[in-house]
């Protein structure tokens, strides 16, 4: 009951009906249900609820920590599914290899250095120390950084590439950096 009410409160909101009121029983819901609503929701409405707090929240922090976690998750999806349709046109056999460390992409960017590269680590690393985890849009944009390293996506298959301890950020079903 407590999904099919998010998901109806997110629905009014976006219809603009009783707009305000319905953002501060989500708000609410949130507040009082986080543990069970980041458990037995999916991502897309985790991503859902995120978009709705930058659509509605008055709280700066807030709508911060949430178009961040959108612009994550949208980032995946869009990168994961330009990867699925490349491996759909390629011919059977065709195998994928990784970019040479250094490769050039564009504008100084370089490829990531799957082996060992620290650019996760680091970026796991500012998020857990940016992100205030006792706040509920803090908890979600966490659990959606750990979803993205338990199902098939770049993150997680990076993590299980690299081969560097000292930089190591997630492993056996967890993440090695924790809030200081």
């Amino acid at each position: 009951m407590l999904e099919l009410y998010q998901v109806w409160l997110i629905v009014n909101i976006r219809r603009n009906i009783d707009k305000a009121l319905n953002f501060e029983k989500l708000s609410s819901l949130w507040r009082h249900e986080d543990a069970f609503l980041l458990e037995n929701l999916s991502t897309r409405w985790l991503i859902s609820v995120c978009d709705t707090v930058v659509d509605c929240s008055e709280n700066k922090h807030d709508v911060m920590v949430a178009m961040s976690a959108t612009l994550f998750m949208n980032t995946i999806k869009l990168y994961e599914t330009e990867r699925m349709a490349q491996l759909q046109s390629r011919p059977e056999g065709d195998m994928v290899h990784p970019l040479p460390s250094g490769t050039a992409l564009f504008d100084g960017m370089t490829g990531y250095m799957e082996k060992g590269g620290d650019m996760v680590h680091n970026l796991s690393h500012r998020l857990f120390q940016a992100v205030e985890t006792d706040r509920w849009v803090g908890k979600i944009y966490l659990n959606l950084f750990k979803r993205a390293h338990e199902y098939d996506t770049v993150y997680k298959r990076m993590a299980e590439a690299n081969e560097n301890l000292t930089v190591k950020w997630w492993s056996d079903g967890k993440f090695l950096i924790k809030k200081t």
